[in-house]
């Protein structure tokens, strides 16, 4: 649960980027090196409540790779956020996406938390 600062945080990032839309950014360009709204909001540890609403814009694809290759995915496994990477495994991110080097997020997983959070996910259900 958010406390009353964090959702405020939350609020004001997703309202500048629905200004932003509003006036014309296209969420799905993408940067030089191919890294995505998506990208950009797991690397700045933005609250799970937006890339909840990133994840829910049309035509928004949570494997899309940068110029290496790394997804969203990879990039939480890189920087150690399980929440984050809980959140877009939930919404469909593939764990056995694999990079440039051919390495998968597990491959990247600093933590014993991230290694059993994506080993649990890729058990079959």
């Amino acid at each position: 649960m958010l406390n009353g600062q964090e959702k405020a945080h939350a609020d004001e990032k997703i309202a500048m980027l629905k200004f932003l839309m509003s006036r014309g950014a296209d969420i799905h360009a993408l940067s030089t090196a191919k890294w995505t709204a998506m990208h950009l909001a797991v690397s700045n540890q933005l609250p799970i409540r937006v890339l909840d609403f990133i994840a829910h814009l049309p035509n928004i694809d949570l494997n899309a790779a940068d110029v290496d290759m790394e997804t969203p995915l990879i990039w939480c496994a890189m920087l150690d956020f399980p929440d984050h990477a809980q959140f877009l495994i939930k919404h469909g991110a593939d764990i056995a996406r694999r990079d440039k080097n051919g390495k998968t997020a597990l491959d990247h997983a600093r933590s014993e938390a991230m290694r059993q959070l994506l080993r649990e996910a890729a058990k079959p259900r």
